[in-house]
């Protein structure tokens, strides 16, 4: 029996990934799609599968907390013709133990500063996401650590990116956070505010642009805007699309959640696919 074609997309711009971390988990998948020209994508609602090839694609996301494994490989990337464009998650929970796969913080730093150092701070964007609280870690405990990386990551990045967790919408991550006896809760929205006024000084004396990534509430008296973290325009400013390409995918991702400004692009994430095993994931 002859199983019929699989449907082709052929984007110009590939997201590696929001459902799992590519370069610190599925690298030799990655590297194999490569190869390959392309890779199948599974539908994780109804189960029906793509061929993503990415002989079109010029723009290719990472986002992920421990790249590291990723840099010996970047040629590769960049010989498919496609540009990195780093979101790179930096928390610093390893008191709590809340992302238990990770290297320590000083390598995972190290690895950015590297990135920086090859394409430049606009194409290496820090995200703190998410921020979340818990019993010995209460909102300015919080910020100091955020205040306490961003000195030291503040001239290697051009934008933070953080996101307010949100547990309540997300009950597998509810239950995770639950079970690790933590008293891991979420900001009330006047700790939200009360935290954007607090760390914006600190944006101002860094220089850095801060965005929050999918989050109603309205920052921008403090100078913190909505982000659209894969953004057409951005792309196009830093020579990564041409004028007619960003113009194709200027349009807004509706794949993406109410409050994502993201604009079009294609993930070729799997969920469940990630080892580092942190207690607050959405996946």
């Amino acid at each position: 029996m002859t199983l019929p074609p699989l449907r082709t997309v052929s984007p110009l711009v590939l997201s590696a990934s929001r459902a799992t971390d590519v370069p610190a988990c599925r690298l030799a998948w990655f590297l194999e799609a490569l190869r390959q020209g392309g890779c199948v994508w599974r539908n994780p609602f109804n189960g029906s599968q793509t061929w993503v090839s990415f002989d079109a694609a010029r723009v290719v996301v990472f986002w992920s907390k421990h790249v590291a494994p990723l840099l010996p490989h970047l040629p590769l990337v960049e010989a498919r013709g496609l540009a990195p464009f780093f979101h790179l998650t930096v928390n610093d929970y390893e008191a709590e133990g809340f992302e238990p796969g990770l290297p320590p913080l000083e390598r995972r730093l190290e690895a950015f500063r590297e990135l920086s150092a090859r394409y430049g701070r606009e194409r290496v964007v820090w995200r703190f996401d998410p921020l979340l609280l818990s019993e010995r870690l209460a909102p300015g405990a919080l910020l100091q650590r955020v205040v306490a990386l961003g000195e030291r990551l503040h001239p290697f990045t051009a934008r933070l990116v953080f996101s307010f967790a949100d547990l309540a919408a997300y009950p597998r991550a509810a239950r995770r956070c639950a079970a690790a006896r933590a008293g891991i809760r979420e900001f009330l929205p006047e700790e939200r505010r009360a935290f954007a006024q607090a760390l914006a000084p600190h944006l101002a004396r860094w220089g850095l642009a801060a965005a929050t990534c999918c989050e109603a509430d309205d920052l921008l008296p403090y100078g913190i805007r909505h982000s659209a973290c894969i953004d057409a325009q951005t792309f196009l400013r830093l020579g990564l699309l041409t004028p007619e390409q960003a113009k194709s995918v200027s349009t807004k991702d509706r794949g993406q959640r109410r409050d994502c400004r993201c604009t079009l692009s294609k993930d070729i994430g799997a969920y469940r696919t990630c080892s580092q095993g942190c207690v607050y994931c959405y996946a």
